[in-house]
């Protein structure tokens, strides 16, 4: 990215934390995607379940490898690699109680919106 992009986006961020606290959401920056990999998986217990939505930016971050070859029980990578349908259905019925569950956020204003 870009020194002036990346300065443009961290100011947004000043911004856009403290209105997320203010909504009770906690937010944190990582400027590496090292950073953002090691960050989510320190949220998760191990031997936890865990599903997600598709999403680039877990991918890219190595979380979707980290948990799919790590000590959890993550539900997209079952559900993808289960060949009989009746059993895929069941473990994404399964995968509604996770313990945690990932996504990533498509649009969001500097109000927290």
């Amino acid at each position: 990215m870009h020194a002036a992009a990346l300065s443009y986006y961290e100011k947004a961020l000043d911004k856009l934390i403290p209105e997320l606290k203010r909504r009770n959401i906690e937010a944190i920056y990582c400027k590496t995607r090292e950073e953002a990999r090691k960050a989510v998986l320190d949220m998760i217990t191990p031997g936890s379940s865990v599903n997600s939505g598709g999403s680039v930016t877990l991918t890219e971050c190595g979380i979707v490898d980290a948990l799919a070859g790590g000590d959890y029980r993550y539900y997209r990578s079952m559900a993808a690699a289960e060949t009989d349908e009746a059993k895929r259905s069941d473990l994404r019925r399964e995968a509604t109680t996770a313990d945690y569950c990932l996504g990533s956020l498509n649009a969001i204003s500097l109000t927290g919106e």
